[in-house]
């Protein structure tokens, strides 16, 4: 049974544990402890054992709509490795080919693998599925943010690892040591059981799910973090008496810290917050939405020229969409551009702004258009950029480059046709054009269907033939397109007339987890530009640099830290000029008759003023 499928997803994952390093009795405990896991964290599960060797499989099904890659995965599936020394990676790190013998299968000994417990039981399994979010919550059950350090994380003192926490950003508020998450981010659960444990008692659990009280300690203070507490709540308890204190905690900082358990505490604390930074919005994905904050602005009724406000970004997309077929016709590339285009289009549409000629302008950052483009990855949105704005009759055109944290100015201007830069390319069929952000679910189906299922469920056509004329394709093209659209049941009907079919964008981007790789790159491109940020500050003197601990502790001299003396010297230079130079002798048997006195006299000049020196 493969585990991953053609576009190497999973929407399970597979636990293979073998006996021949360990034996039968070590599987046992190690599939014993994995399926408690399991059920802590939601997970719902089947198992089977080989008859003959005592060997176990462990199959969970993610919720509905969860798919991920190996990358995804790979982080959870290391952490149960260490802990369960039977766990056989081989399968699930395999996408290509990895693949799982089901229940009742043959074995190579004869036999055949026994499911345990009933079919109907296994059925409902498969049936009801997991709970969302299984492979997050199990890595924090795990302590992975153990291997999430924050920068500087062993030589910054505790006010800084303090402030390393991001209070500026959506997830948190206040700053410093009552840092916290928003209310509409946190967890509504009570804190586990084993990290709640160890922070009252001090003692690890007996499953192993933490290597050492490191790992424990993590976990006390993410799942703090995760439920709104700040750190100032964590010292409180660990320092107060009654039946919310954690006397457990703070003796195992101060068992293996002493007087650094501070500053350690900190440093953890910020670590912790760095990982919720980057997994909240997986933790709390409330599902894949087709609508975002960014929307196109509304118009007051009475406003002027509300009609060409409306339809100019429609024109143009339809002016864009011709350019691009008469440029790149017939090649794969043009989908790619199409999406793009129709992606500054959509941001266009959102900020509302108008040059002085009556073009749409905008000003979106590449990371921004690339989730507007269905999660296109930034180096394809920046290269398209970069390509067509030099193309002769292109339909956008820069008018001011990147600087800081201003992003690329382009102006949509109408495209020209490349022979004849005088006629201006007609928006024909403005009525088949949508504004609108590239759904996510073309990134799995493909870009090179988008046209053809937009032409019926936008354009109203149903007729293949009409639909390829349209679509500027040949008509094997066309139908292996329909036939792929149809088996992933966006369209329906036969060779004579099609329609949509029963299957939603949504659906197909629920049902491979697209709204998780989404909240992922949101996650990561946020840090990014905090990252950037923080850069331009220091660079231009806004933040003060932090300190280097290899300084030099040379005293500077006086002109660098006396403004009026540097300002004298600097005067006295302009006046006096600079010393003068020794002038370099031509050579001697240069003859200025001859007919080579000007490159001569040329090499001695560069001799002269610039130290240059001839090699015969």
């Amino acid at each position: 049974m493969p585990i991953f499928d053609k576009s190497r997803r999973t929407d399970k994952l597979v636990f293979d544990f073998d006996t021949k390093a360990h034996g039968p009795e070590s599987v046992e405990r190690d599939a014993a402890r994995l399926c408690a896991w399991l059920d802590e964290c939601g997970g719902r599960w089947i198992s089977d054992r080989n008859p003959s060797n005592g060997g176990r499989h462990v199959i969970t099904p993610l919720a509905a709509g969860e798919a991920f890659r190996r990358v995804n995965i790979e982080p959870l599936l290391r952490l149960l490795a260490a802990r369960l020394p039977t766990l056989d990676l081989a399968p699930m790190l395999n996408a290509a080919t990895g693949g799982i013998t089901p229940p009742g299968s043959a074995t190579r000994q004869g036999s055949n693998r026994q499911l345990d417990g009933s079919i109907e039981d296994a059925v409902a399994v498969f049936e009801k599925r997991s709970e969302p979010r299984l492979v997050a919550r199990m890595r924090a059950l795990l302590g992975d943010t153990l291997h999430h350090r924050p920068p500087h994380s062993g030589t910054a003192d505790a006010a800084a690892h303090i402030a390393s926490v991001p209070p500026a950003s959506e997830f948190w508020e206040r700053e410093g040591a009552q840092a916290r998450l928003q209310p509409h981010w946190r967890l509504s659960s009570a804190m586990p059981a084993a990290p709640s444990s160890f922070a009252v008692t001090g003692v690890l659990p007996a499953d192993r799910r933490y290597q050492s009280p490191s790992e424990a300690r993590q976990a006390v203070l993410t799942a703090s973090a995760l439920r709104g507490l700040c750190l100032g709540d964590v010292q409180a308890r660990m320092k107060g008496t009654g039946t919310s204190a954690w006397p457990g905690l703070n003796d195992s900082y101060q068992a293996k810290y002493g007087n650094r358990a501070t500053e350690r505490l900190a440093q953890d604390w910020a670590n912790a917050c760095c990982w919720v930074s980057l997994h909240i919005q997986v933790l709390r994905s409330p599902g894949h939405k087709t609508t975002g904050k960014h929307t196109p602005p509304r118009r007051a009724p009475g406003q002027r020229n509300r009609a060409h406000a409306v339809d100019v970004y429609d024109r143009w997309l339809a002016s864009a969409t011709e350019w691009i077929q008469m440029t790149w016709p017939g090649q794969p590339y043009r989908w790619t551009v199409s999406a793009v285009l129709q992606a500054l289009a959509y941001a266009a549409k959102c900020q509302g702004i108008m040059g002085n000629d009556g073009t749409p302008l905008v000003d979106v950052g590449v990371r921004g258009l690339s989730l507007f483009a269905g999660l296109m990855s930034v180096t394809t949105v920046a290269d398209v950029l970069a390509h067509i704005r030099d193309l002769p009759g292109s339909p956008i055109h820069r008018i001011r480059r990147a600087a800081g944290v201003l992003a690329d100015q382009y102006s949509l201007i109408p495209a020209r046709r490349y022979d004849d830069m005088e006629v201006a390319v007609a928006a024909v069929h403005v009525e088949r054009i949508r504004v609108a952000p590239i759904h996510d679910a073309w990134r799995v189906v493909g870009l090179s269907k988008r046209l053809i299922y937009d032409l019926v469920a936008n354009g109203g056509l149903s007729r293949p033939a009409d639909i390829f004329a349209a679509a500027h394709i040949g008509t094997r093209a066309g139908y292996d397109a329909l036939a792929a659209l149809k088996q992933a049941g966006l369209l329906r009907g036969g060779r004579g007339e099609v329609a949509l079919g029963d299957t939603t964008l949504d659906d197909i981007a629920h049902h491979h987890g697209l709204h998780f790789e989404r909240a992922e790159r949101v996650a990561h491109y946020r840090i990014e530009r905090r990252d950037w940020r923080r850069w331009l500050d220091i660079r231009y003197g806004l933040l003060p640099d932090p300190a280097d601990p290899r300084a030099s502790s040379v005293p500077a001299a006086p002109w660098d830290v006396d403004v009026e003396l540097n300002e004298v010297i600097w005067a006295a230079q302009l006046a006096t000029g600079p010393p003068p130079q020794p002038s370099t002798p031509l050579p001697p048997d240069i003859d200025l008759d001859d007919s080579r006195e000007d490159d001569l006299l040329a090499l001695a000049l560069l001799q002269e003023e610039l130290g240059a020196v001839a090699i015969t």
